[in-house]
């Protein structure tokens, strides 16, 4: 199967998965529904999760495996398929000049993958965004890097790695493995320490009460930290242990009367999606144009 055709097929497996989830939580009165309570059945809410969770799971694997698989197989073997054959002689001899001949081809080759993958992200968000139930918040990973504009520039970067790779290794797979690896390396940390530091993290204090009641706040949020108070504000660093009895005896033994957690609001997918795209199309821009000058070192 060609790369569109790869596309395609997840892209209308991501609108089966709206179009059925959303004609589910129609028939049994879900519709809208985050967490059980008045007028959101939690049987349903069950049954609609293990009904749905067995066709999100896979596709999620695939997206995530997406964007870095399109932008290898893609560039890795742009021009070092050429390189391999010798074919690239035939142009670099002719009045076609080195960086036209570069331009051109990673224009042609970079265009149409990365729009196809920018309307993936975009129809992967519109077909999750109502399923909240079944998938995690858009913020939180997998989330975030399943959908959006991110799938787009995690694509973009892995291609530039790809094409660059492949001048200078002169060798189609070592070309996209590199992509493959470079692109996790960067992925990893990005998302670990990075990313929560795109925003300040919204502070959410709520009672011992609310706590042990599992009124968790803002549950479509990332939390980033946690910890605990006393009366006065100050942090208390908790030593509640199995033999300490019920947990609202050990935190009053210990004076803490609330929990707060520093997080970001699921509000903040569209800044954070911005900022990250930003971040991988810029350092993606910057090897794309090292393959310029990488472009001039290939012997004819």
């Amino acid at each position: 199967m060609t790369t569109f055709g790869t596309v395609a097929v997840v892209m209308a497996g991501m609108l089966i998965l709206r179009l059925t989830g959303v004609a589910y939580m129609d028939e049994h009165g879900i519709t809208g529904c985050t967490v059980p309570g008045p007028g959101c059945d939690g049987t349903a809410m069950n049954m609609f999760a293990e009904a749905f969770r067995g066709l999100w799971l896979p596709l999620i694997l695939i997206m995530f495996a997406l964007p870095p698989l399109v932008g290898a197989f893609t560039g890795g073997p742009l021009f070092a398929r050429e390189i391999e054959r010798g074919t690239h002689v035939f142009a670099l001899t002719q009045s076609v000049g080195r960086t036209r001949w570069w331009a051109a081809k990673t224009v042609v080759g970079l265009v149409p993958v990365l729009a196809a993958m920018v309307l993936l992200g975009l129809v992967a968000s519109w077909s999750l965004a109502p399923l909240a139930y079944v998938t995690t918040s858009p913020i939180r990973t997998p989330g975030f890097e399943t959908q959006g504009l991110v799938v787009a520039a995690y694509t973009l970067l892995a291609f530039a790695i790809g094409s660059v790779a492949g001048i200078l290794l002169r060798n189609t797979l070592g070309a996209m493995v590199l992509a493959i690896a470079f692109y996790i390396a960067l992925l990893v940390p990005v998302g670990s320490f990075l990313r929560p530091a795109y925003a300040e993290p919204v502070k959410v204090t709520v009672s011992v009460a609310d706590m042990l009641e599992q009124e968790a706040p803002d549950a479509d949020g990332w939390q980033v930290a946690y910890g605990y108070l006393d009366a006065a504000g100050n942090e208390v660093d908790p030593a509640i242990t199995p033999d300490c009895g019920p947990p609202d005896k050990c935190m009053a033994d210990q004076g803490i009367v609330a929990l707060y957690t520093l997080g970001h609001p699921a509000t903040r997918f569209w800044r954070f999606q911005l900022t990250e795209s930003a971040l991988f199309a810029g350092i993606a821009v910057l090897v794309i144009a090292a393959g310029s000058a990488a472009v001039r070192r290939v012997r004819t």
